[in-house]
């Protein structure tokens, strides 16, 4: 089973994130909110965070912040890995807000970091990520020289999950 992590940007009883996100929002070492990105579908696409490869998409007129946010959307489970610009840092976290896109079953939402060759769960958010509005504020620890991360979204059909500003702090 993978450990659920804690979330350190749960929002507030009024719906905002609280200053703790802000802060660690400004200590971003890097950030994509893929608002340079062309909207559609990609197979590679070069962030300042890194490298993403797999089938996802950049999904135009709706996100958390700007007009773009990262989808991995389509029937049964559908991968994206990023590829970090540098190895993390010792005490690194990874950051972002998603949307679960429909409340239909199955829904599954994963990530996965490489370690020594082999891929381990490092996040659970099959019941952590909601639906409606980017409500769903995720902080991950990474391992120290993480280079490749995992994100796995299974769903039906159009279904699955859109993720905004992705930061490594």
């Amino acid at each position: 089973m993978i450990p659920k992590r804690p979330s350190f940007f749960a929002p507030s009883a009024t719906g905002r994130t609280g200053l703790l996100a802000l802060a660690l929002c400004s200590a971003s070492l890097h950030a994509e909110s893929f608002e340079s990105a062309a909207p559609g579908t990609f197979t590679s696409l070069q962030s300042s965070i890194g490298t993403w490869s797999g089938s996802a998409r950049i999904q135009e007129g709706h996100a958390k912040s700007g007009r773009r946010s990262l989808r991995l959307a389509g029937e049964g489970e559908q991968a994206v890995t990023l590829t970090l610009a540098s190895p993390a840092a010792k005490g690194a976290a990874l950051s972002f807000h998603a949307e679960r896109w429909t409340k239909r079953d199955p829904f599954r939402f994963r990530i996965e970091a490489r370690e020594e060759g082999t891929w381990e769960g490092i996040y659970s958010g099959d019941e952590e990520i909601r639906t409606g509005g980017f409500p769903s504020s995720v902080k991950v620890m990474l391992a120290a020289r993480t280079r490749e991360l995992r994100f796995l979204s299974t769903g039906p059909g159009d279904a699955g999950v859109l993720l905004d500003d992705i930061a490594l702090h």
